[in-house]
Formats: C-alpha cells, structure tokens, sequence
C-alpha cells in the first residue's frame, strides 16, 4: 500500500511537472510548413530542426528555412534562408535573432503578462503582452496555448501552442522592426506541424502543395479580364461570398502604389493609368489573396 502511495504521488508530481514544462519543444525531426506569400509569390515555407548544436555555450536545436514558391504563376521557385537557433528553459521558449536571443514564448505567462522584446534594431521599445491562456488536446497531445499581442508594422494578434508555435505568423518577430514591404514575402498561417508524435493538419492532405484548401484558408482562383485593358477591367473570384470586402492595390514594375481601393461590383477603373504593365493585388480582412498581371494599352 505505501509503494503504491508513493507510486501515486511520483506520478501526480511527474504528471504535474510535465504539464507546466514543455519537454518535446523543436526536436529534431520536427517539422513546420507555413503559407508562403508576397507580391506575387504563393507557396510554402517548411521549418525544419535540423540537428542539436551549441550556440555561445547554450545547446540549442538548428531550425533551417526553405521557401518554395510560384512567382505571378511560374512554379519552380525555392530558396533556403539563414538559420535560427531555439532553445527552451524552465519553460520559456528562446530563439535567435538579429544575432542575439530574444523570448520566443513564456509558457508560464497568465493573462495580463507581458515581456519586452530585446532586438536592439527597433527604435522604440516592444513588447508582447499575454491575452489568454488554456490548454487542448489536438490530435493526442496535449497542447497549452496563449493568445497573444504585440505591435509590429501594426498590431498583431496570434496564438501560440506549445507543441506547434504560433498558428498565424510562423516563428513571430523576425521582422517586427521592419517596414511592410510589397516585395518581400512572409510566412504566415501554419500548414501543418509534425515531429514523429504529434501532428497537425490545417485541413491539408498535401504540406508541401503549392495550392491548398484549408479549413481556415480558402483557396482563390483569380481571374482578371479584359487583359489587355484600357478603361475598366472585371476581377472574379471563386469560392468568395463576399467581394465587396475586398481590397485591391494597382502596383507598378518599380513596386510603387499607383492606385487602391475596396473592390465594388468586381470592377475597376483603369482609365487614369499610362500604357504599361502592372500588378493586381488583392486582399480580404488584410489576409492576402494573390496578385495577377494586366497590361493596360
């Protein structure tokens, strides 16, 4: 009876112990895959720890980033982007960035928590603040999650679990001093996760597809006519109910906005342009859809 009581009281502690710990962060094998979008890209970006190694006396796993991609329909496209390193300790989530470690996630945070971002390339100071906390189990494992914000280009609101990161911006704050650039391309909305356990899925069959559907994502055929145009041109969308909520932005090949407006009874305006090519893009509730090419005569 005494073994069996403390068999218990081994297992609660163990059980409790590894509840507010997050043992299996980033090991290797651990694989992440996000949308990868920007002026005319649509692909994917896959995260993947590639293997332990030591990074100024801190043993951390190596995390390389490959995108690959279609640019304005071409497919074909990839690159691999420098390295990070992460690590975890007493449950707060470590990466590197800008050449030095910044807090990844605090997995102990409550609501009403807050920590302050060290990247010293920012010219005033940020910080992410704890909206929410709870936990779910997604697939048979155990996840706890927290909502959280912190202001970038502008504010951003994303949740982070503590097996698959954060669902919307992939890996946070690489670019939270930089301005938004129309060219350069980001990785947002997680595919799917897996590290040979646990498993996530957004509604994919196929991580590493150029196209998707998704359950949180839809997937949108463009179509813009006529092509070329002089005066107005037609935009339809599928699988979109609502096109008066999107917005459209008329680039040109020096990636200046020439014009930009709520797209209304999928027409616009191409009456004012000089003769040349350019760029349509197009987003719903400030997610990106995808950008076509007109040329205007």
């Amino acid at each position: 009876m005494k073994h069996l009581l403390s068999s218990l009281i081994l297992f609660c502690l163990f059980s409790f112990y590894g509840l507010g710990q997050n043992m299996d962060w980033a090991n290797v094998g651990s694989a992440w895959h996000y949308e990868y979008t920007g002026f005319g890209i649509e692909g994917f970006t896959k995260y993947e720890v590639e293997k332990d190694t030591t990074v100024n006396g801190q043993l951390c796993s190596k995390i390389t980033i490959v995108n690959e991609y279609s640019n304005f329909g071409d497919p074909g496209y990839s690159n691999e982007e420098p390295p990070f390193f992460t690590y975890e300790e007493d449950s707060v989530l470590f990466f590197t960035t800008q050449n030095q470690f910044d807090t990844l996630m605090n997995l102990k945070a409550s609501p009403g928590d807050s920590w302050k971002l060290t990247n010293q390339s920012c010219t005033d100071d940020r910080f992410v603040e704890v909206l929410d906390t709870g936990r779910t189990t997604i697939n048979g494992c155990e996840n706890k999650w927290i909502a959280y914000s912190y202001e970038g280009f502008n504010t951003v609101v994303d949740t982070f679990y503590s097996y698959y990161g954060s669902v919307k911006y992939a890996f946070a704050y690489f670019d939270y001093c930089q301005e938004n650039t129309i060219d350069k391309p980001v990785s947002v909305n997680l595919r799917c996760y897996e590290d040979g356990n646990c498993i996530y899925l957004n509604g994919v069959t196929d991580c590493e597809s150029l196209n998707i559907e998704s359950e949180t994502l839809e997937s949108y055929n463009i179509r813009l006519y006529p092509n070329p145009a002089s005066n107005t041109i037609t935009i339809a969308l599928s699988n979109s109910k609502e096109t008066n909520q999107i917005s459209y932005q008329i680039i040109d090949l020096s990636g200046k906005i020439i014009q930009k407006d709520n797209l209304i009874n999928s027409k616009v305006d191409v009456s004012t342009l000089d003769s040349g090519v350019y760029f349509v893009r197009l987003e719903q509730n400030g997610d990106y859809l995808g950008s076509r090419k007109v040329v205007i005569e």
